[in-house]
């Protein structure tokens, strides 16, 4: 087995540069207003209260830096229509570490490769369900957030697909080579 497979999700992949890969979470938000209110977005307030609520509980995501997140205001906002965004976002979570088992615990040897693994994916969309659909206050002005894992970081659908495509091209081929045959046997009855 390859040191990259041995690997567990949360663990950074160590090169030969003596750099390291490390893993990390990477979300899409997009806000729209929830409100009939026209006043002009506030891009710092609105990462301010955001990262305030990412640090507190019920999420709780320790070690989130500010630089993890970032906002911007979409262009020409006078001429959008309610049901358009308003903002987007990006946030990584980079530090994972608080998903690894603890060495003390007696958990690490406990929990395999694919448990740790299925930890993981179980945390990241509870993460997604409690960030989904979030509405944040700010003076008065309402905006609604949405969030979704880029298609390029979801593994697990990723190769799904990939798997559906491949096994329906090898049923179309089988299918094309005994549709083949017949007709050959037909031509030469």
């Amino acid at each position: 087995m390859s040191a990259a497979a041995a690997l567990r999700p949360t663990e950074p992949l160590p090169l030969p540069s003596g750099l390291s890969l490390s893993p990390r979470l990477k979300l899409l938000l997009t806000f729209f207003r929830a409100d009939l209110t026209v006043r002009p977005l506030d891009e710092w307030q609105l990462k301010s209260a955001l990262l305030a609520f990412l640090r507190d509980p019920p999420l709780s995501l320790p070690l989130l830096p500010d630089s993890d997140l970032s906002v911007s205001r979409l262009p020409d906002l006078q001429k959008r229509r309610r049901e358009e965004p308003v903002a987007s976002g990006l946030l990584h979570v980079r530090d994972l570490s608080f998903l690894r088992p603890r060495e003390g615990d007696g958990e690490t040897e406990e929990m395999t490769r694919e448990q740790e693994e299925e930890k993981y994916f179980e945390w990241r969309s509870t993460l997604v369900q409690k960030l989904e659909g979030i509405e944040l206050n700010l003076e008065g002005v309402k905006f609604r957030m949405t969030v979704e894992i880029p298609s390029s970081d979801d593994f697990r659908t990723m190769k799904k697909t990939w798997e559906d495509f491949y096994s329906s091209e090898l049923l179309n081929s089988s299918m094309n080579w005994f549709l083949y045959r017949v007709f050959l046997i037909a031509l030469l009855a």
